[in-house]
């Protein structure tokens, strides 16, 4: 195989790993998480908040209680760093208002 191959062998090798990734490392599925009824002006209530997207996060990759491994972990970390993202938001937005 010569160099100017290599690049594209690359792109398909990673490609061909992206489609082959299983469901719980690539959460597809949405969880409704509802907030309405906390106080996002306390600590408890950004708190809970948090917790309850920690369990979406869970939930969406069946990653249960417990340690986790493999590609629970993986899919776990992942979409907690999304939604963790989306729980700035919510805050921010709640801020914003005067909130």
């Amino acid at each position: 195989m010569s160099i100017r191959f290599r690049p594209l062998a690359l792109a398909l090798g990673i490609a061909a790993m992206t489609i082959s990734l299983p469901a719980a490392a690539s959460p597809s599925q949405g969880a409704a998480v509802s907030y309405d009824d906390l106080d996002l002006s306390s600590e408890a209530g950004r708190a809970e908040l948090s917790q309850r997207f920690d369990k979406a996060a869970r939930d969406i990759c069946k990653a249960g209680e417990g340690k986790l491994t493999g590609r629970a972990r993986y899919c776990y970390e992942n979409t907690s760093k999304s939604l963790q993202t989306r729980v700035a938001a919510i805050i921010a937005k709640h801020e914003a208002r005067g909130g």
